[in-house]
């Protein structure tokens, strides 16, 4: 009987040491495993960190292109001012103008803007890498180096046909336009350049079409300054904010741009929206799209069209506080327009 209780007590220290080494085995697993999972996660935390830092420089890089695109941008609209004021003298017989090689090269090839996309070629080929937070930044990027860029190169190709037309039209039906290639002077074509009324009609075609191009390039000024303040908020907001980031005369609170942001409608029924996008209030309707509006001394806000034109925006509240219309006074060339749109609920 004692040799069988012993045999009990034996077997049952035996299974107790097999249960303790399967815990302790289990265990060993247990940390093995966690090791190895902690240890992929820190791989993945690093790589992710170094996709991070890769696709940040790449953005840090579409900033640089985006800065040059905006001082050629403004280098070119400088010219086509210049352009436009000398059209007008044109038209106008300014007499300061005859036999002036202002006058009879006016019609003549514009500076061309080559945008810089190094930088998005080098993003997009990286696209599926690029972090979820950062994807909105991408998207934002396609209408400028898409839809925008094909529209000023469309329009810059209306131009070079029109150009191409007029030379066709001097060559087949005037003498002496030999000549005028080859830079010999001609009585009769410094009359024509002077005086002649289909010379200024050509003028005035041609300005039109250079004012559209002033237009398409003012709108892709628009839209690159946003991508820039966007990208720069969001990846790289440690560097300093260049010159041409519009800035606020008057300091002006989130609270109070988020309520003017909305829809409003004209009596005519059209509708413009006021949309906020970082510390900038944009104008949109059926005409223009991107463009940044900025407050002045008088609180109110701007739209800055050229250096004698402009829009002002001025929000008004009604008697509970809360802002109801925008009074918009345009003040062109061709007079000062006042309009008021009322603030709506449903912007369709």
């Amino acid at each position: 009987m004692i040799k069988f209780f012993r045999k009990i007590r034996i077997k049952l220290i035996e299974q107790s040491k097999i249960r303790n080494y399967s815990f302790y085995a289990i265990g060993e697993i247990f940390l093995v495993v966690i090791g190895i999972l902690i240890a992929l996660q820190i791989n993945n935390w690093n790589e992710n960190r170094k996709n991070e830092i890769k696709i940040n420089t790449l953005f840090k890089t579409v900033l640089k292109d985006l800065e040059t695109d905006v001082k050629k941008i403004n280098y070119i609209l400088n010219l086509i001012s210049d352009k436009d004021s000398v059209a007008n003298s044109i038209l106008n017989n300014d007499k300061e103008l005859e036999n002036n090689a202002l006058n009879k090269n006016f019609i003549s090839f514009p500076s061309v803007f080559y945008q810089s996309n190094n930088g998005y070629t080098t993003l997009m080929e990286n696209v599926d890498n690029i972090p979820e937070k950062y994807i909105d930044l991408t998207n934002n990027l396609h209408p400028l180096y898409g839809i925008l860029s094909q529209q000023l190169k469309d329009n810059l190709k209306s131009i070079y046909d029109l150009i191409i037309e007029i030379e066709q039209h001097y060559a087949f039906n005037m003498p002496w336009y030999s000549d005028e290639l080859q830079k010999k002077s001609n009585p009769e074509a410094s009359d024509h350049y002077n005086t002649n009324s289909v010379y200024k009609n050509l003028v005035a075609l041609y300005q039109k079409r250079i004012n559209n191009y002033e237009l398409e390039l003012s709108i892709l000024k628009q839209a690159t300054i946003l991508n820039y303040a966007d990208i720069h908020e969001k990846t790289s907001n440690e560097m300093p904010l260049p010159s041409f980031i519009p800035k606020h005369v008057t300091p002006i609170s989130e609270a109070d741009l988020i309520e003017i942001a909305g829809c409003y409608k004209g009596e005519s029924g059209n509708v413009i929206m006021i949309e906020k996008m970082n510390n900038f209030l944009l104008f949109g309707d059926n005409v223009s799209s991107y463009s940044i509006l900025t407050s002045n001394n008088e609180r109110n806000f701007e739209l800055i069209i050229s250096s004698d034109e402009k829009v002002v925006f001025k929000f008004k509240k009604n008697t509970s506080g809360n802002v109801d219309h925008v009074e918009i006074t345009s003040i062109l060339k061709e007079g000062t327009f006042n309009v008021i749109f009322n603030k709506i609920e449903d912007c369709e």
